[in-house]
């Protein structure tokens, strides 16, 4: 079992490798300002029952708040990069480089594993099947943080009739052959989602598997001026998306392309029903789950979301439309 750093017992910290002790498994975390959760993220690894010498890389693009003071408190890889270069594959690729360990996970500084067991769960199919070339865990929202992510969550990582979940793979837990990652690095100029087009891009031959037992509690704060600047890079990701890789993000809507002109009476008729049924279902979970505070601001954020979202279209096709079509 992997033990936290302050510990007094030095055999359970030689599990953590130092030194001359070569890791088998590198965990890569991207954090910024992650007080709030890191400590926790952090335990939780630490009290893993794995079998396989580990080594924990942070990755910290310019946190102001206490992230760096709770990260020194454990037997990590402290590396610090300048927020103005900062992407997330950048950042990941970056971490990756520097691990020792054939195996990569990748957590992201807010996610906690929910059992001791997650980071075997999550390599073991690595160990047992060379044609996997990748796994990814499930998310399970933190009830109550956030109603309107929670939902979304619910859905993405709820199997289909079909078994099939809406997230084909995550950075924010995962783990990833280094030998693979070093053939397929991540794209470092896209503003999100790195992770979904890593996976589409990915050869048909390497297998990604979905192991909802590898799970972490995942769930970012409602603050508005974060959810503004995800909603705005999610807009232009989707731009990026279509004009460089000639893809549409599987998680937009299906009716919706990737374009700041107004669309036709039939489209606009077809978005404002999906809208108000998207609305009526949220408001219902907001009700169901006695969210009853947060029905007040359910349509700020909704504006800020979709006001954000246009604008980070319409930027996005400034920047990557085809006649400014750029390489990855």
């Amino acid at each position: 079992m992997l033990k936290a750093s302050n510990e007094t017992d030095s055999q359970s910290r030689m599990k953590i490798s130092v030194g001359h002790m070569k890791p088998e498994i590198s965990i890569i975390i991207r954090s910024k300002n992650e007080e709030r959760f890191i400590g926790r993220a952090l335990s939780a690894i630490f009290q893993q029952d794995i079998d396989l010498p580990c080594e924990v890389i942070l990755i910290d693009s310019g946190s102001t708040d206490r992230t760096l003071e709770i990260g020194r408190r454990y037997s990590v890889h402290l590396y610090e990069i300048d927020n103005r270069e900062f992407t997330y594959g950048r950042a990941l690729n970056y971490g990756a480089s520097l691990a020792r360990g054939q195996y990569l996970i990748s957590l992201s500084a807010h996610c906690i594993p929910t059992n001791t067991a997650w980071m075997g769960r999550l390599v073991s199919y690595l160990r047992t099947d060379s044609t996997i070339a990748a796994t990814y865990g499930g998310q399970v929202p933190i009830k109550g943080l956030n109603p309107f992510e929670e939902r979304s969550l619910m859905a993405v990582f709820k199997p289909d009739h079909k078994g099939v979940i809406g997230a084909p793979f995550s950075n924010a837990n995962c783990a990833i052959r280094k030998d693979i990652w070093e053939r397929y690095p991540f794209d470092e100029k896209a503003s999100f989602a790195e992770d979904f087009i890593w996976s589409q891009m990915l050869p048909k031959e390497h297998k990604i598997k979905y192991v909802p037992e590898a799970a972490v509690y995942h769930t970012h704060p409602l603050h508005f001026k974060f959810w503004s600047r995800r909603s705005y890079d999610n807009g232009v990701f989707v731009q990026y998306l279509e004009h460089v890789y000639g893809l549409q993000y599987k998680w937009t809507a299906k009716e919706e392309k990737a374009s700041p002109h107004s669309p036709s009476w039939k489209r606009f008729i077809r978005a404002i029903g999906r809208a108000a049924t998207s609305h009526l279902k949220m408001l219902a979970f907001l009700m169901e789950n006695k969210y009853l505070k947060f029905i007040p601001m359910f349509p700020i954020y909704s504006v800020i979301e979709q006001y954000y979202f246009r604008k980070g279209l319409a930027d996005g096709f400034r920047l990557y439309g085809r006649s400014n079509r750029a390489a990855p």
